[in-house]
């Protein structure tokens, strides 16, 4: 008599939210969809290395004489606004 164990597991709700994201993440990455530009949340796309791209392409706009335009956003305190016990 064969018996078939196959192992269970129960993921927290959360932990199924990262699974989901990570395989969007993936799927973007494999598809070519994030440019290379893009530095938040990949891998071996850090905040440094986004300041050190950044600043080399306005050192060499310097160099040839010409303007740079930047626009940063900080949504950050948008989100500080809402108020969470006030019902929708």
């Amino acid at each position: 008599m064969a018996i078939n164990f196959r192992p269970i597991y129960v993921l927290s709700p959360i932990a199924k939210v990262f699974e989901k994201i990570s395989g969007l993440n993936s799927f973007f990455i494999r598809n070519n969809i994030i440019c290379e530009e893009h530095f938040g949340f990949r891998r071996g796309h850090s905040t440094s290395l986004g300041i050190a791209d950044i600043s080399s392409n306005i050192f060499d706009n310097l160099d040839r004489k010409n303007y740079t335009r930047a626009v940063f956003l900080d949504l950050k305190k948008a989100f500080d606004t809402l108020n969470s016990r006030e019902s929708i």
